[in-house]
């Protein structure tokens, strides 16, 4: 995975002349290191591993905003660990918000080749790039693992966020293992390949723990929908901090607690009005509204309509 300036001709490989004084230190003695130069600034990509599991290490020296070509040849599933910056990188199409300094992305990611637009600064992260099909060949027959990979490759979709968090102490371990390990022979290369997948099948298994949070949230709110709901007592419920629950929400469904907690209860809302003869106000209270005009207000904004107006629409 390479940034271009505009074209793979501008790409050059590195050598510890290329570089400056002070920065020679960053060249990775087993790597094959790359520059990106010009007007913005220059880049050093480093890469280390074979095609099936490929470790990188991007250092930026961004000097004015600039877009930037990201280019991946062929489907990868991508560990992202921002080690320093934010670079504020913004991928079109993508829903997501940039990886910021101290934080990881679990990604699934197509062939394309896109601009990334950077912002002046000095960026520093390593990302791991799997090849799916590699991963189904040594996972085989062990069916926890298979679900867990087949949960993260979708069918369509050319970049799929999964899960992101703090890089920990033990991730960071286990970076620079993979960055300063030998692999000139052949238990140094399963050395190598053991530790990838090790810091892989760790964000596997907490992709599929929070799945399992989110459910179990979705539906306390859904068998308490006639109670007041926040954010507070989701938090306790599932013995989580509030930023942590509010981050799941955010990730997972594209919302917050509350955003949710009104969408579903206009959701419900509508089955009532088409499936019942409820008056209004019983509905309202039905779904845990203080007040009919609280109700009347959060419909409209998720519908465009009033209840009544609603419900007469669909009688016609």
């Amino acid at each position: 995975m390479l940034f271009y300036i505009g074209s793979p001709g501008e790409v050059f490989e590195a050598k510890h002349m290329d570089l400056p004084q002070e920065s020679r230190y960053l060249l990775l003695p087993s790597a094959k290191a790359y520059i990106t130069k010009g007007k913005f600034g220059w880049i050093l990509s480093q890469y280390i591993g074979e095609k099936d599991i490929v470790v990188w290490q991007h250092h930026f020296f961004i000097h004015e905003a600039c877009n930037l070509i990201l280019e991946n040849l062929r489907p990868t599933i991508l560990l992202n660990f921002m080690i320093k910056g934010n670079p504020s990188g913004k991928i079109p199409g993508f829903r997501g918000d940039p990886v910021e300094e101290g934080n990881y992305r679990l990604f699934y990611i197509s062939r394309l080749r896109h601009p990334v637009s950077f912002i002046p600064g000095t960026y520093h992260n390593i990302h791991l790039n799997f090849d799916p099909d590699y991963l189904k060949t040594i996972i085989g027959n062990k069916l926890r693992l298979k679900q867990l990979l087949a949960s993260i490759v979708p069918k369509k979709s050319q970049i799929s966020l999964y899960i992101a968090g703090q890089i920990t102490q033990d991730d960071r371990a286990d970076l620079m293992e993979l960055l300063w390990s030998e692999k000139d022979t052949a238990a140094s290369q399963r050395h190598f390949s053991h530790i990838a997948g090790r810091l892989l099948l760790r964000y596997l298994r907490k992709h599929h723990e929070i799945k399992d949070d989110i459910s179990i949230l979705v539906k306390f709110i859904v068998s308490h929908i006639d109670q007041p709901l926040n954010i507070e007592l989701l938090a306790r419920y599932c013995h989580k901090s509030k930023s942590e629950v509010h981050r799941l929400f955010k990730q997972q469904l594209g919302m917050s607690p509350y955003q949710f907690i009104q969408h579903k209860r206009v959701e419900i809302a509508k089955e009532y009005l088409l499936k019942s003869n409820s008056r209004i106000g019983t509905i309202a209270l039905a779904l845990g509204f203080e007040d009919l005009s609280g109700f009347l207000k959060v419909f409209k904004k998720h519908t465009g309509s009033t209840p009544t107006e609603f419900r007469k629409s669909f009688n016609c």
